[in-house]
């Protein structure tokens, strides 16, 4: 536990919650609206919080703390509703908080990176089978494989963005070690590469949003986030310590983490399914009288 990696944490969470209001306002604003353009800057605010605190983060920090996203839209959507959350929904989000202060308070300790040690971002053997797994998977879904379920299409935008978070990371790293100009060709790489890259996955995640139930998309999209990115960390880990204690806090935080998504997520699909069963027995019903 050390003092930047809560200021980190609480900015991470800050930006999150900027990130999520603003998407919400976005979402009951009419276009072209005073208003709407200066929430734009709320929310660019809330994503340069988030990229920044993958400065004083390690990257398995920054994926399980990431994964609030979906207990804070949830918060604000049920707020909107005007309803109270329902005990899946309490004990989903007592376990995402729960996991974000043991991560945040346990977890592992990124220090400065030395020439030396920045060998260790690059496991080539590792990013080959990540980009060709990606490419596998793409041609699945193109022929068909994935249609209609949507648990298993938010694997794709997860998948993408796990090169997204790494890359972010590396330029950060990049900028810190390098001083002369010519090797900042490896930074300048490293965020043309993250930037577009996460644009992609965004884009990816906002089309499946408007197909299906967002929160369902956030659910599995933050599932297979943790599948993808959290084993990367243990690759892209130059100057991060982990003790035994860093070890067991992130351990449980995960631990924690998916359970909580699960609760928040899957729930809803059991509540669509009993909405349009519903539905369609009124629907029989109703032709049963005419």
């Amino acid at each position: 536990m050390d003092f930047p990696h809560i200021t980190g944490s609480l900015g991470l969470f800050l930006g999150i919650y900027l990130q999520e209001s603003s998407h919400f306002l976005h979402r009951i604003l009419p276009l072209r609206n005073t208003i709407h353009n200066r929430i734009s800057y709320i929310l660019y605010l809330g994503l340069i919080l988030e990229l920044c605190s993958i400065i004083v983060l390690p990257l398995s920090t920054y994926v399980l703390l990431s994964s609030s996203h979906i207990a804070i839209f949830k918060h604000i959507l049920i707020k909107d509703e005007k309803r109270k959350y329902s005990n899946a929904e309490t004990f989903g989000s007592m376990c995402i908080f729960s996991s974000y202060i043991i991560v945040m308070l346990f977890g592992g300790t990124q220090f400065k990176v030395t020439q030396e040690s920045f060998r260790q971002l690059f496991d080539l053997y590792y990013y080959l089978y990540t980009f060709s797994s990606l490419i596998c998977t793409l041609v699945l879904r193109r022929l068909g494989y994935f249609a209609g379920r949507i648990i298993v299409e938010t694997g794709i935008p997860a998948q993408i963005s796990s090169f997204a978070v790494a890359g972010m990371k590396i330029f950060w790293i990049c900028a810190d070690v390098f001083s002369k100009a010519e090797d900042g060709l490896y930074m300048i790489l490293a965020l043309v590469v993250s930037i577009g890259v996460l644009a992609m996955a965004n884009g990816f995640v906002n089309e499946l949003g408007k197909e299906h139930d967002m929160v369902i998309v956030m659910g599995g999209y933050y599932l297979w986030n943790i599948c993808y990115s959290l084993p990367l960390s243990m690759f892209v880990s130059a100057g991060v310590g982990h003790s035994l204690v860093n070890y067991c806090a992130v351990g449980i935080g995960c631990l924690l983490v998916i359970p909580g998504i699960f609760l928040h997520s899957f729930r809803k699909i059991e509540y669509l399914k009993a909405y349009k069963e519903n539905k369609y027995q009124q629907a029989r019903s109703y032709d049963f009288v005419v």
